[in-house]
């Protein structure tokens, strides 16, 4: 089935890509939720660049060096020349900075995580000039080029301010409880996200489409025992399944993901495995002590 001359599952793709924008969204309200009022550059860089890093790099060490001892993958073939340079930016996580996505494709967003957690403090300190860094972040989507070490965050700095202003404007905490909004946010979030895909720049609207959808999971969806505690198992592993999925389907065991040939059951059966393997992880994790390690290496070096 095709809509407008692309595949409906293309187009289904390419509509989800929101997912992003409610990440990022969902990062900025909860950055300031903790950070806003008291927010130390040192201190929120060392704590939040240590957890990110560390377990970015426990994943990197669990299905990276597979990939090389058995044939899967070559620096050649994905770095071309400047391997070694190439490949240590890719470790570090700002590949994507530089113009490139390194081994992984899917970790282009850690170079976008790292850019905004680097300007969350400067957003922070300059807060009540809020509204201005809206300006900023619409311009910035608006432009037809920017900064190539900006890239990453080009069409996402939007939602991140979003995401902060409904955290820390009195009057934003008002909308969003009150009574009224409750009945038009999953009608407002329908109709964003239908407009969204039909418009140039649609990606504009992927903040406001993230509170509607926000303001609706908390309203409805999460009152629902069954799916809401889902949802929650699933957000809870949703950083390691973004870490690593794309090894599973793409690199190490595509014919195993892809065996039905149906999108719905490909979705379900990459869904259900990478969540057996976070599962794994976590209890690793556990095993060794790694979170508790990391924990004290953030007490040890912040003295």
């Amino acid at each position: 089935m095709h809509i407008g001359g692309i595949e409906l599952v293309q187009y289904i793709a390419l509509a989800c890509k929101l997912c992003v924008a409610i990440f990022v969204f969902l990062s900025g309200y909860g950055l300031s939720v903790k950070y806003i009022e008291n927010c130390s550059a040192k201190a929120f860089y060392l704590k939040r660049f240590t957890k990110l890093l560390a377990n970015y790099w426990f994943i990197w060490l669990l299905f990276v060096p597979l990939g090389f001892i058995f044939g899967a993958l070559s620096l050649d073939s994905i770095y071309g020349n400047h391997a070694i340079i190439k490949l240590f930016l890719d470790f570090l996580g700002v590949a994507n900075c530089f113009g490139y996505y390194g081994i992984n494709p899917t970790w282009w967003f850690m170079s976008c995580i790292i850019l905004l957690y680097l300007i969350f403090p400067l957003i922070a300190k300059t807060r009540k000039y809020i509204w201005l860094w809206l300006v900023i972040a619409l311009g910035a989507e608006c432009l037809p080029f920017s900064l190539y070490v900006l890239n990453p965050i080009k069409s996402y700095l939007f939602a991140f301010v979003i995401g902060i202003i409904c955290a820390s404007s009195e009057k934003m905490q008002y909308i969003l409880g009150s009574a009224w909004m409750k009945y038009i946010a999953p009608f407002a979030f329908v109709t964003f996200f239908a407009i969204r895909n039909i418009i140039p720049y649609g990606q504009l609207l992927d903040g406001v489409i993230a509170v509607f959808l926000a303001v609706t999971y908390k309203e409805f969806i999460s009152s629902m025992k069954g799916l809401g505690r889902s949802l929650e198992f699933i957000g809870k592993h949703s950083m390691d399944i973004f870490l690593f999925h794309t090894f599973i389907y793409y690199i190490y065991f595509p014919d195993l993901i892809y065996w039905s040939r149906n999108p719905i059951l490909i979705y379900m059966t990459l869904l259900a495995v990478c969540l057996c393997i976070s599962v794994m992880i976590e209890w690793l994790k556990r095993t060794t002590g790694f979170d508790g390690g990391v924990d004290r290496l953030i007490r040890k070096v912040a003295r």
